[in-house]
């Protein structure tokens, strides 16, 4: 058995607090990883932690980037295991973008036609959002399936349907490596 990680954050900045503001959710960025890349976790999001654009394909690590900037990001860690034929499936997903990260950006489409339209725009194969990713990882790894379109899924549907597996809880600048020795999930 292997263990998949998920990233459910909200940074605080000016662009994630007009998301807030639109959605009404805690929540509202994601990143994935597996045991292989733990720590370092991936996403589509600002690739410099100063400006909002241009976004990319980009790592995350706590504390590090624009974690660093937003020390008050509140967040929570999800951890659970899967088979570990997924999780080479989902090794390598994460591992063609890593190749190749340059080749990805943004979906600010989707962000926009969902915000204004309520619909998705169907991304090109080089653009996705955040959730878009996480949700594109964990269908094609046959780790779990959305009951919509892969552009329309949010952190918070990911949060959802993860909740019961919660490792961490609370501001990223709290976050220790400790926290992640014992991997039991809990419920706060």
């Amino acid at each position: 058995m292997r263990k998949i990680y998920i990233l459910i954050s909200q940074t605080g900045s000016l662009f994630s607090k007009g998301i807030r503001w639109y959605t009404k959710q805690p929540y509202n960025h994601s990143s994935i990883t597996t045991d292989k890349h733990f720590p370092v976790f991936w996403s589509f999001a600002r690739r410099w932690p100063r400006l909002p654009f241009p976004g990319s394909f980009v790592k995350e690590e706590f504390n590090k980037g624009t974690f660093a900037l937003f020390p008050d990001t509140d967040c929570v860690v999800l951890a659970f295991e899967i088979e570990d034929e997924k999780a080479k499936k989902a090794d390598a997903i994460l591992d063609k973008h890593i190749n190749r990260k340059k080749r990805y950006g943004y979906n600010y489409s989707t962000i926009f036609s969902t915000f204004l339209f309520h619909k998705p725009t169907i991304s090109k194969r080089k653009r996705r959002t955040c959730a878009e990713f996480v949700a594109l990882v964990l269908s094609e790894s046959d780790i779990h399936s959305f009951d919509k379109q892969l552009q329309m899924v949010h952190p918070m549907d990911i949060f959802n349907n993860f909740s019961e597996n919660i490792i961490y809880r609370g501001k990223m600048r709290d976050i220790k490596e400790s926290d992640f020795l014992q991997q039991t999930p809990f419920n706060q």
